[in-house]
């Protein structure tokens, strides 16, 4: 599950999780960690670094990660930069950081290729993430989440409003790939 993305179906209607495009970051016997991809908050990173008596000159926006501790500072980037509590995410070329001197470090330049910050994160039980994934019940099949692989491309290059058509389009594709090479 780790690298993966956890994609809300067509017919998850639900006003926080509907349209969600999570990538799945850890895994432990009692809890997985994701982030939401492609929900825009209404701060930007120059605000946030303004806030903190830092200046910064560019327009990235900052995410909301999840509902979990949403005042956690959350950057996902790739695999060319780090710090004291940087975590490599398996089957990825990306990164998960979240330091003190994080803020500071981006806003002099030290910054990795691709970056995305979020505020606050996805989590799950196991048996919660295996049941919504599966439908069994309280789930439904209906509203089970589809899953496919993640790359930088969607990660980064895709706009929040496409993300969600996009991640759908590799889940199909990876649904038929995955047929056709077992039959």
């Amino acid at each position: 599950m780790v690298g993966q993305l956890l994609i809300a179906p067509p017919a998850q209607t639900d006003d926080y999780w509907g349209k969600s495009v999570i990538l799945m970051y850890e895994q432990t016997p009692q809890t997985t960690l994701g982030l939401i991809l492609n929900k825009q908050s209404n701060s930007s990173f120059k605000d946030l670094a303004e806030h903190h008596g830092h200046t910064y000159n560019g327009d990235e926006m900052i995410f909301v990660g999840g509902p979990v501790n949403p005042s956690a500072l959350v950057m996902l980037h790739t695999d060319d930069w780090s710090c004291t509590n940087t975590m490599y995410i398996p089957g990825t070329k990306l990164r998960i950081s979240s330091d003190r001197t994080m803020l500071k470090r981006l806003c002099a330049g030290d910054r990795p290729a691709l970056w995305k910050v979020f505020l606050g994160m996805s989590a799950w039980t196991q048996s919660q993430l295996e049941g919504e994934m599966s439908g069994q019940h309280p789930w439904s099949k209906k509203t089970a989440w589809l899953t496919a692989p993640s790359n930088t491309s969607i990660v980064f290059d895709t706009k929040s409003e496409r993300m969600w058509k996009r991640s759908i389009d590799s889940a199909a594709h990876s649904m038929v790939e995955s047929y056709f090479s077992i039959s």
